[in-house]
């Protein structure tokens, strides 16, 4: 479809076996909300407008997306469960952790953001979580603070999917 005010176009492609059609309408409103999505580079959410849209679209947990209120912790079964969502995320059709977002029965429910966090030393500590804790590396992992109204973050990561797996969380020997 053709947008008239900016003269862009606009490509709903649902494509692949679902459980239900329920699920099959979850996936083409992720497809939707992405826009002008392009399949090689697998395009990061990144900015307020995109997850805020996640809302609107009640866009629920599947495949493609996962919401969380809170940060990873620092504990090594935090971290662990960090690495088994990323590599869960490469090792089918790649997907999205929305961090400070909260969720209810798998909806979007608010954007509450990540308190008293830099934003910076969080990407870095999952740059580094996610090079160093998954086997093979993952490549192509995107992460991105988007800065909220109220002050805080949310925190994206977008995880490709990988042509390398599967994937497995070396963390310690696990």
């Amino acid at each position: 479809e053709k947008n008239p005010k900016t003269d862009e176009y606009q490509v709903k492609i649902v494509v692949g076996l679902f459980n239900d059609k329920q699920d099959a309408l979850n996936h083409a409103s992720y497809i939707a909300i992405t826009k002008s999505i392009d399949f090689s580079t697998e395009q990061l959410m990144d900015s307020l407008t995109d997850i805020e849209e996640l809302i609107t679209g009640q866009v629920s947990e599947g495949l493609h997306i996962e919401y969380k209120q809170e940060l990873y912790g620092s504990s090594d079964s935090n971290k662990k469960e960090a690495l088994k969502d990323i590599s869960a995320f490469a090792n089918s059709h790649g997907g999205h952790l929305i961090l400070g977002m909260a969720e209810k029965n798998g909806l979007p429910d608010s954007l509450t953001g990540l308190v008293n966090i830099n934003p910076d030393s969080e990407i870095l500590r999952l740059e580094q979580m996610s090079r160093t804790g998954i086997e093979p590396r993952i490549p192509g992992i995107k992460i991105r603070a988007i800065p909220l109204s109220n002050g805080t973050h949310s925190i994206v990561v977008r995880i490709p999917t990988s042509w390398n797996s599967p994937h497995r969380v070396s963390f310690q020997g696990s």
